[in-house]
């Protein structure tokens, strides 16, 4: 038994090492994509953007809309304060 015991420690600390390569791989992994958007923007086609306001709803009031950039988060190209998309979503108050 005290046999068997001893080579249970001798793999263990052979592959002490693997793990810890594995461990700092997603570490790694991890950090380099929380620096990454997880979407692209959709174009303004796919998302029947419009220029004008619908029922009321506008980018201005919308919690994808960047004003001083001018841009939407979701939604690619130039954003009008005014504009209206199917992503709208307004603004928690």
């Amino acid at each position: 038994m005290t046999h068997e015991s001893k080579e249970t420690i001798e793999r263990l600390d052979q592959s002490l090492p693997r793990r810890v390569f594995f461990k700092n791989v997603a570490f790694l992994s991890l950090l380099s994509f929380s620096t990454m958007p997880l979407y692209a923007k959709s174009s303004q086609e796919q998302m029947k953007y419009q220029s004008k306001p619908n029922n009321g709803q506008a980018c201005k009031e919308c919690m994808h809309f960047e004003a001083k950039k001018k841009q939407c988060k979701v939604v690619d190209g130039t954003i009008s304060a005014e504009g209206w998309c199917t992503l709208y979503h307004a603004l928690q108050k």
